[in-house]
């Protein structure tokens, strides 16, 4: 997550960095929900959110991605306690 801009530090859009083995399309769905009863397909969580953009992906590694500065999430309604969350990814050793 990262500021839309340095003067609105509470408008956070993603932008991530990944490898595509074969060419691939990328969206991301800020606030969703997953519905098992419709194949586990993917929807906005709120009403009037614009639907997440879908980009190409060529392959190749270190492809980007970022949100449009248009689908920012606003997280000025929320604490920082609220919203610090730290995790770690671990990996079983074989």
């Amino acid at each position: 997550m990262v500021p839309v801009d340095p003067t609105k530090p509470d408008k956070l859009t993603v932008a991530f960095t990944f490898d595509a083995n074969i060419p691939c399309w990328a969206s991301v769905f800020l606030v969703a929900s997953e519905n098992a009863k419709e194949g586990c397909r993917i929807t906005q969580s709120r009403a009037g959110r614009a639907a997440p953009r879908r980009t190409e992906h060529a392959q190749g590694l270190g492809q980007s991605f970022e949100s449009a500065a248009e689908a920012a999430l606003d997280v000025s309604g929320f604490s920082v306690t609220i919203l610090h969350v730290e995790f770690s990814i671990s990996r079983p050793t074989p």
